[in-house]
């Protein structure tokens, strides 16, 4: 409630010299604050339309239409909005001296609703259901279903600046508009659920176009009074110290530390410390510094541990331990292909120290000595679907088309290998169906990907 006043306080401190045809304090807001029962926004008092732009106020919330502006320069050219976008930042002039707009990178979701809407409302007007003053029907019907292929991606690619700002044009964008609207069941329905994939037609979940607002990314806070600020603080604060509590319910080897022990530094021996995950400790890495809660590195953190302190802060320091011991440690087998620091372009491999210059050369090891030099598929460079033997002679997949690369390339010679299907078509000669599942098979130059 306190918050409520101070708001339109500060609201009533900027309408001095706006004179508005309605009282702001007598709108009665949904609980998304996209409509009001009085259908009055705006600098006009007036509703809000379906066909042109209307801008939501980070402060006050209130809508407002883009051709109300007291500052038509606002906005570059009409190519650059389209109605129902949300990747912007605006601020009333009931709010500022001064109204300002800015466009702000949107999330694929963001565009993909834009462009639903949008298309939505070019086929209710077809119909009748919205009148050239843009009034009309703003749920959607029932049967209004769109795909990527002939109408998301085509408007997205008609209006890439307005809605796409700042996002560079990939080959692969349409393939990642489709899987957003797979993977998001939050956000879009298919026609038939129980084929859902990226080429389905979809339609929103929240099927009231005046629902879409500003999500709030990248949206700056209320910037005040000296009130605010502080407030502001207190509450990052207290988020701090939130987190904090958490991490230290999370991570035992933390956690058990008292504060009578706080000013000493611990030690513990063969401790079965279970270290808490990277994730939730990576926002506060200033103060503390642990490892993921791996099987592989649980095994490393039952050595000797040491929890040393400084300046207020504790982080988790493991003893060294040997690369032979280390190796001896991890698990052999096949999962290690998608190690946890897998990512990013990075690839970690198993290495063994040079007997003849230890501790300054390392050499990949070796997983099948008994084969030495023969050529063999390596269980660290397939993909994860890829189960492959302990001699490295056989591969297993019931992925799909996958590939696993062996230890040496093939340049000269002559060699083969052998492929047998399982389960491919469902019968033998004339009793094989056409509907089963295919199978494709061949090979790849070292340049190819494993996925």
């Amino acid at each position: 409630m306190k918050q409520e006043k101070q708001k339109s306080k500060k609201v009533n401190s900027f309408i001095s010299n706006i004179k508005l045809p309605y009282n702001l304090n007598e709108l009665q807001w949904n609980k998304e604050h996209t409509q009001n029962l009085q259908r009055k926004y705006c600098y006009c008092g007036k509703d809000r339309t379906l066909t042109t732009l209307n801008l939501q106020c980070i402060h006050c919330k209130n809508w407002f239409h883009v051709e109300c502006l007291k500052n038509q320069k606002l906005i570059a050219s009409k190519s650059s909005i389209v109605p129902f976008m949300t990747n912007y930042r605006f601020v009333c002039q009931l709010c500022s001296p001064k109204e300002s707009f800015e466009k702000v990178t949107a999330s694929w979701k963001d565009a993909i609703n834009a462009a639903f809407a949008n298309l939505s409302v070019e086929r209710l007007r077809k119909e009748g259901l919205i009148n050239k003053h843009g009034h009309g029907i703003s749920i959607i019907p029932e049967g209004y279903w769109f795909d990527k292929k002939d109408g998301i991606c085509p408007f997205l690619d008609k209006h890439w600046e307005a809605l796409c700002t700042n996002r560079a044009r990939t080959p692969t964008w349409w393939a990642t508009v489709g899987s957003c609207m797979y993977t998001s069941k939050d956000n879009y329905i298919a026609k038939d659920e129980h084929a859902r994939s990226a080429a389905s037609e979809f339609i929103l979940l929240d099927r009231d176009l005046f629902n879409l607002r500003p999500t709030g990314q990248g949206v700056p806070s209320l910037k005040g009074s000296s009130s605010n600020s502080e407030s502001s603080k207190n509450k990052s604060k207290s988020e701090k110290s939130s987190k904090s509590q958490s991490v230290h319910k999370k991570s035992n080897s933390i956690s058990d530390i008292s504060s009578k022990n706080q000013k000493a530094s611990l030690k513990s021996s063969k401790s079965s410390t279970k270290l808490s995950n990277s994730s939730s400790l990576s926002s506060l890495s200033n103060s503390y510094s642990s490892y993921s809660n791996s099987s592989q590195q649980s095994v490393l953190s039952r050595k000797n541990s040491k929890i040393i302190k400084k300046n207020n802060s504790f982080s988790i320091k493991l003893q060294e331990v040997s690369l032979n011991e280390l190796i001896d440690n991890l698990d052999t087998s096949n999962n290690l292909k998608e190690h946890l620091y897998n990512k990013n372009g990075y690839k970690y491999e198993r290495v063994e120290v040079d007997k003849k210059l230890k501790n300054l050369i390392f050499k990949k090891k070796r997983e099948f000595t008994s084969l030495e030099s023969a050529i063999h598929l390596c269980p660290f460079d397939c993909d994860s679907s890829i189960t492959i033997s302990r001699n490295g002679l056989t591969a297993h997949s019931n992925g799909g088309f996958r590939m696993a690369r062996t230890n040496y390339g093939v340049k000269e010679g002559n060699w083969y290998f052998e492929i047998i299907v399982n389960k491919a078509g469902h019968g033998i000669g004339q009793q094989r169906t056409t509907n089963g599942p295919n199978v494709r098979v061949g090979w790849s130059r070292r340049e190819g990907n494993i996925k």
